[in-house]
C-alpha cells in the first residue's frame, strides 16, 4: 500500500490520497516521511508543522508537491476539511493581506502526509486516507547510517517507482 501510494503521488491527475502515518516513539514516522518527501518531492525542510488556518495549506500547496505534516497530535474539523479538498483537487482561498476585497486563491491537487503519534482523522480525510500503524523498533540504526544508505539506493527505488508509473 505505501509503494502504492507512492506511485500514486508521482502520477499527477486531479486526485490523490493522503497517508496517515501513526505510531509511538521510535516507530519510523519521520523518518518514513522525509524518506517519501525525499524520493517524490526533494526540498530543504521535508517535515512541516500542521497548518493551524487555511493560509497555511495555501502555502503548502503552493510551495510543494508532497506536502508532510510531523508530529500531528489533533486536526481540527475546518483543517481537516481544507486537506481533505487538497487532495481532491479542490482549492485554497483566503483574503489578501491588509485589504477586504482582495482574494487569493491556490488550486491544484497535491498528495498529503500525516503522522503523529496518536490522533483523530475526520470522516471526509480518512475516506481519501491510506492508514499505517507503526511499531516501535527493537533495534535502532545510527541515523546517519540510515541516510547514507538510503542515498546509495535513491536513485534505484526513483527509477523503480517511475516504472511503476
Amino acid at each position: 500500500m505505501f509503494v502504492g501510494f507512492l506511485v500514486s503521488a508521482l502520477r499527477g491527475g486531479t486526485q490523490h490520497l493522503v497517508l496517515v502515518v501513526r505510531g509511538e516513539k521510535g516507530s519510523g514516522k519521520s523518518v518514513l516521511l522525509r524518506a517519501s518527501r525525499e524520493l517524490v518531492d526533494p526540498t530543504t525542510q521535508p517535515k512541516r508543522r500542521p497548518p493551524r488556518e487555511e493560509r497555511d495549506i495555501a502555502s503548502a500547496v503552493s510551495n510543494n508537491y508532497l506536502i508532510g505534516y510531523d508530529n500531528v497530535s489533533r486536526i481540527p474539523r475546518e483543517i481537516s476539511d481544507a486537506l481533505a479538498s487538497v487532495v481532491t483537487g479542490g482549492g485554497c482561498a483566503g483574503r489578501s493581506l491588509y485589504t477586504d476585497d482582495e482574494e487569493f486563491v491556490v488550486g491544484g491537487s497535491r498528495p498529503m502526509m500525516l503522522n503523529g503519534i496518536t490522533f483523530d482523522v475526520e470522516s471526509d480525510l480518512s475516506d481519501r486516507a491510506i492508514m499505517f500503524e507503526l511499531r516501535r523498533f527493537e533495534k535502532f540504526i545510527d541515523e546517519d547510517d540510515l541516510w547514507s544508505g538510503f542515498d546509495i539506493i535513491r536513485a534505484s527505488v526513483f527509477g523503480a517507482l517511475l516504472d511503476a508509473v
